[in-house]
Order: C-alpha cells, then sequence, then structure tokens
C-alpha cells in the first residue's frame, strides 16, 4: 500500500503537501510535517500491527465473510471460483455506504457509480489476499489482523494530499494505481494454482488447506532441503560468511535469546534440551557476558546517585 501510494504521488507530484493533516480525525487543525516519507512508513506499519481496538472491529466483519461464509462458499464453488465470489458478494455490501460517500470523494467522475465500481473492485483484491490467510492458517482472527492493519496503513495517504479527498485513482488503496502492488500480490496465489493446473500437488482440499504450508514451488510442492541449503548459502556468502552453516542458525537464535532476556529455562525448552545445566554448559559465555554488563550497569547507577 504505502508502495502504491509512492507512485501515486510520483504520478501527481501536486498531489503530495508533504503534511500529515491527522487532526481531521479529532476534529482538529493538527498536522505533521513530513521530513522523511520512509520514516513514517515504517511508524504507520509499526503502529498497525499493534492497533488491537481497529483489529477486533475486524473480527466481526472476518467471522462472517471469511470464516463463516467462505467455507460453504468452497465446497459449493470450488476454491478459486469461491475466494472470487466471496470478494464480489464483500464488495456489494459495502456498496450502500459508498452511494452515500463513504471511502471516496464524490467529485470524482461519474460518482457515486464509478465510486462503486473501484470499492467492488478493491473488496474482490483485498478478499483474495484476507481469504487464502484464512485458508492457509484455518482461522480468520489473523485475517482480521492483516484487515485491522490494512485500514490503518491504508488510510494515511490521502491525510498527506493536499484536499484530502479519495479518488479513483489513489492515493488510498481504494483506487486504481493506490491497490496496484496489492492487486499483483492478490493475483500471485491464483495465477500459481491455474498455471500448475492438473500437476499442481499443493491442497486439494479445504482439509488440505488448513495444514498447507505457506511457502511452496510454483507446483505447490514442498521446497525441497537441497534448495533452502543452497539458498541459504548463498545469502551466507553475500554477509561474508560462507562458512556459516544451517545449524548455526540455532546457536544464533539461543544467544540472541539470553542476551535479550530470555531465561536460561525458557531457552533450553525452546531448544529442546535435556537439562538448564546443559544450556548453560554451552551458552555459558554468553551468561558471563551477561553478568559482566549487569554488574556495569549497577555500577553506573551507583555512580549517578554519588
Amino acid at each position: 500500500m504505502a508502495a502504491g501510494a509512492a507512485v501515486y504521488f510520483f504520478i501527481f507530484p501536486k498531489e503530495y503537501s508533504g503534511i500529515l493533516k491527522y487532526g481531521v480525525l479529532f476534529g482538529s487543525e493538527a498536522e505533521l510535517t513530513v521530513r522523511n516519507p520512509r520514516v513514517l512508513s515504517l511508524a504507520v506499519i509499526m503502529v498497525s500491527a499493534i492497533a488491537i481496538p481497529i483489529q477486533l472491529l475486524e473480527l466481526g466483519e472476518e467471522i462472517g465473510w471469511r470464516g463463516y461464509l467462505l467455507s460453504f462458499q468452497i465446497e459449493k464453488y470450488g476454491e478459486k471460483k469461491a475466494v472470487l465470489v466471496n470478494g464480489v458478494e464483500w464488495g456489494i455490501a459495502h456498496l450502500p455506504l459508498i452511494y452515500f460517500g463513504f471511502n471516496y470523494s464524490m467529485s470524482n467522475a461519474g460518482a457515486p457509480w464509478t465510486n462503486m465500481a473501484m470499492m467492488c473492485l478493491t473488496c474482490v483484491v483485498l478478499g483474495i489476499m484476507l481469504s487464502y490467510v484464512t485458508i492457509r492458517t484455518g482461522n480468520c482472527m489473523y485475517a482480521a489482523i492483516a484487515h485491522g492493519a490494512l485500514n490503518v496503513i491504508g488510510e494515511v495517504p490521502v491525510f498527506l494530499t493536499n484536499d484530502r479527498e479519495s479518488g479513483l485513482l489513489g492515493p488510498n488503496p481504494t483506487g486504481l494505481i493506490g491497490m496496484s502492488f496489492l492487486i499483483v500480490l492478490a493475483l500471485h496465489q491464483l495465477e500459481q494454482r491455474l498455471a500448475a493446473g492438473e500437476l499442481w500437488q499443493g491442497w486439494q482440499s479445504q482439509e488440505d488447506m488448513k495444514t498447507a504450508l505457506v511457502f511452496l514451488r510454483d507446483d505447490g510442492s514442498n521446497i525441497t532441503a537441497a534448495a533452502l541449503y543452497q539458498r541459504y548459502k548463498h545469502l551466507a556468502e553475500k554477509i561474508r560468511k560462507p562458512e556459516s552453516r544451517v545449524h548455526d542458525l540455532r546457536h544464533t537464535f539461543a544467544v540472541l535469546s539470553l542476551q535479550n532476556g530470555d531465561n536460561v529455562k525458557t531457552v533450553q525448552d525452546n531448544l529442546g534440551h535435556a537439562t538448564a545445566a546443559f544450556t548453560l554448559d554451552v551458552y555459558g559465555h554468553v551468561s558471563e557476558r551477561m553478568k559482566e554488563d549487569s554488574a556495569a550497569r549497577m555500577q553506573a547507577y551507583i555512580d549517578n546517585m554519588a
């Protein structure tokens, strides 16, 4: 979504104000000068991940559309058609609100009818993504989290415009340019499934989808251990650590866990060690360093008191 907004403002630079006029959300004139759009994008993404109240609101919608209705549609139409039908019906359900000016500017050409058509397209695109999240995880809660994040991130670009109006092209992801990258992402899974045809080796039924792996080859089969190893070694060479082994990731995890405050018992359980004593024997050097850091912090505290 951030990429889509960036493309929109690149094409229409006069639309970009450089000022985040967030005060309109609270009935004030509060605003923030955006000196670094990348920092703003990162901050918004981080906020969207913990926007729990919004995610809880979206949970009700996801329970109905993806948690309940989608399963019946898959049984009746099959996976691909069901995902598309679900998105279209979801869009139709929004049309009364769009007709009265929700989400889009009524000054758009052909409004409200063009606004309604664009909303249907938006719901199909987002519906594909949210449906696959639900299908892959077997739980619509994750779709609700994604839905909430989409809503938070998606509403920001319009507050960076001069007129604060959402058009048919953008900058919000409810516009064609704003959602361009989402369209590519949404079509990816559908294209994989269609391209494989009878050679598809991935999920074949709704029950299979619940346990399907997230990362697959183009034909739906599992990625081989050899392929993963080759990719790992390629990344290791890029960071100038060609001697690194896959098993070293386990040690990295353990060291970072201890350094960031996990107790030894927790690390032992995560690693599957028989005893905490064994974990201490292997990673005792980390514990010693943590003791030194602790002593240094205490010394600094005492010095400040003096």
